[in-house]
């Protein structure tokens, strides 16, 4: 916890984790999800690969393994997640897609 990045990562991940609960109560009363879902899948998806790209940092040669390494399973999942992370940033929409919702959407900038 001494690491500048780990404290913000961490940090990041817990306002990540009141916004989705932000939306689930909305959702729960029934109202409409509102723009936080947008800002949660464009901050979530970069966040989540800073976090993957740290314990590969971490693991080193070790957080690329894949199948049938002599290692054990969270350790060899983490070169699975390393492998597709980088989707997340495409899948649902590309991370410039999300700015342009949040910037006229959200920030009502003009096109």
């Amino acid at each position: 916890h001494g690491d500048p990045l780990t404290a913000r990562l961490e940090m990041d991940m817990e306002c990540m984790n009141y916004s989705r609960l932000r939306a689930l109560s909305k959702v729960s009363q029934g109202e409409a999800p509102g723009p936080e879902t947008t800002l949660y899948k464009l901050i979530g998806s970069h966040l989540l690969q800073e976090v993957v790209d740290l314990h590969q940092r971490v693991l080193g040669p070790l957080g690329v393994l894949w199948n049938d390494a002599p290692y054990p399973e969270e350790i060899v999942e983490m070169g699975k997640h390393a492998a597709h992370i980088r989707q997340t940033t495409i899948g649902g929409g590309t991370s410039e897609v999300q700015r342009n919702i949040v910037a006229k959407r959200i920030l009502k900038l003009p096109d």
